[in-house]
């Protein structure tokens, strides 16, 4: 094998390269670093990894020190060519001009800092004690440093600002390459969402941006041992690190004390299995099962087929192509299951929206349904949630909310604004930034009885004078209502109280009388 070979412009010194020959079977490979940082925990070096191909790997590697370097398990967390592999014989390059360049055996240009600047000569690179590569000029000011650049991994020190992001790919068995990212918003937090063809679609939010906003009002995620962003994750003394992975997974891998990692998910908790875009591949249907996941394809119609056959992990096939040419379309309803990128229920996105306007939208817009149900079509099943005698208000014109939703408007039910009537209310807030005041409905034999007369009398009327429902949840034996919040609290604070200035003149409770007579 050739010796690689670092060549410095820069004053015109070259630099000599550690070699390291790992022994061990499993990995024949042999390193040659160029920075070298070691800990006794997380240690790194920034260099080469080549193998008994005569192939190698540029770019920054993790690894646990056990017994010496001759026994480790180095983890690429960046590369220069994203993973794929080259010639032993590429150089690499830092210029008089401040450019870090790494070229192939031809002399192409495979990857480069691009940050030539004759005014900031370069004076060197430095490899952190966190796995901070920087090239700094000659007052020692960074010039360029790789925790601004990250790609699938993320480091404890580094901060995702808004504006950067995490991102993964990888081609799928129908070969599509969704393109997934892990991003940090201003006022929002982390959105991991997925792309294949036209804007991103959204899988996942932060429920809480104070989590992860600074006294100031920055928002940023800060990767720390025990804490990234919102997510509260395991302390440890050994090497870790995050990675976004090609199916949109974000994990957390902790060294085991020996020679690999251990990977715990983070998202799964939050968005359980069935959570992930394409996770049984297009138009495939996901239903929770222990602790895992089941896939197949729609079965109403018998229009979708499988893949692989006997695969539904990898996604349906249509059996005949949607052709817009075609005067004759059908549409099927398939219940209990719903879309990726809508929190609960696509009628919490579109208001007053019925499913005979969704059809005439499609119809209109064929292509929809091609261009966007056929590239995301995963659904997800909640059997679980679904009970015989789930109640169904098919003539109100409200929203239909998601318990896990309400849960994180209210907080986890914090604030209780009152209680009466068979249940408690408490204060919510919508994510647009509205308030509400969510009714949970307490008890068991008049509970039932008393959602559906409350939310079919006051869901029906639209009244001034009257408090308007917004919503409902129904899931397995809980009931709840949304109304719209009474910045003034209920009529008792200002009848039964015990403030002086809570006094109101009898012309205006004779107006409050009225106007309660009018509602009712």
């Amino acid at each position: 094998m050739d010796l690689l070979r670092l060549v410095l412009l820069l004053r015109g010194t070259p630099v000599d390269l550690y070699d390291y020959n790992l022994t061990r079977d499993d990995l024949q490979m042999s390193i040659k670093i160029v920075l070298y940082r070691q800990s006794s925990g997380p240690s790194f070096f920034y260099g080469f990894t080549c193998y008994s191909n005569g192939l190698c790997d540029f770019g920054l590697f993790i690894f646990q020190l056990i017994e010496d370097m001759k026994s480790v398990s180095p983890v690429s967390v960046w590369s220069a060519n994203h993973g794929k592999l080259m010639e032993d014989t590429a150089q690499l390059l830092l210029t008089e001009e401040g450019n870090l360049v790494l070229l192939g055996s031809n002399g192409n240009k495979i990857w480069s800092t691009d940050t030539a600047d004759r005014r900031r000569s370069a004076a060197g690179l430095n490899l952190t004690e966190a796995g901070n590569v920087v090239l700094y000029d000659r007052s020692n000011a960074i010039i360029s440093q790789s925790f601004n650049h990250p790609a699938d991994y993320f480091l404890p020190g580094q901060v995702l600002h808004p504006g950067m992001k995490l991102t993964a790919t990888s081609p799928t068995p129908d070969g599509r390459a969704p393109v997934y990212t892990f991003a940090v918003e201003d006022r929002v937090g982390f959105v991991a969402s997925v792309t294949t063809r036209g804007s991103p679609q959204t899988y996942y939010k932060t429920s809480d941006v104070s989590k992860m906003t600074s006294d100031i009002g920055q928002v940023a995620a800060f990767y720390t041992n025990g804490r990234f962003g919102e997510f509260v994750l395991p302390t440890t003394s050994l090497a870790q690190f995050i990675r976004l992975s090609s199916d949109g997974h974000l994990g957390l891998y902790v060294h085991d004390g020996n020679y690999s990692f251990n990977f715990k998910d983070v998202l799964t908790d939050r968005i359980g299995y069935c959570g992930y875009p394409l996770v049984c591949g297009t138009y495939g249907i996901c239903s929770e099962a222990s602790m895992s996941r089941q896939c197949l394809c729609p079965i109403e119609t018998g229009y979708f087929k499988e893949i692989k056959e006997r695969q539904p992990e990898n996604g349906c096939n249509a059996s005949t192509s949607i052709s817009c040419d075609s005067p004759n379309h059908t549409f099927a309803e398939i219940k209990n299951i719903y879309y990726f990128a809508f929190s609960c229920d696509i009628r919490a996105d579109i208001p007053n929206t019925t499913i005979e306007i969704c059809k005439e939208a499609c119809l209109i817009v064929l292509m929809f349904l091609v261009g966007t149900f056929g590239i995301f079509a995963r659904c997800k099943v909640k059997a679980d949630d679904v009970e015989d005698d789930d109640p169904n208000l098919p003539g109100l014109q409200i929203t239909r909310f998601c318990y896990e939703d309400l849960k994180a408007m209210t907080e986890d039910f914090t604030v209780k604004l009152g209680e009466g009537g068979f249940g408690s209310v408490f204060l919510g807030t919508l994510p647009s930034g509205i308030r509400i005041a969510v009714k949970r409905l307490d008890g068991s034999g008049q509970i039932k009885k008393s959602f559906l007369v409350e939310a079919e009398t006051i869901g029906a009327i639209n009244h001034v004078n009257l408090v308007r429902l917004l919503g409902y949840c129904a899931e397995k034996s809980l009931r709840l209502l949304v109304y719209e919040y009474m910045c003034n609290g209920s009529l008792d604070k200002w009848i039964f109280h015990k403030v002086e200035e809570f006094d109101i003149c009898w012309q205006v409770r004779r107006k409050i009388i009225l106007n309660i007579a009018k509602g009712l």
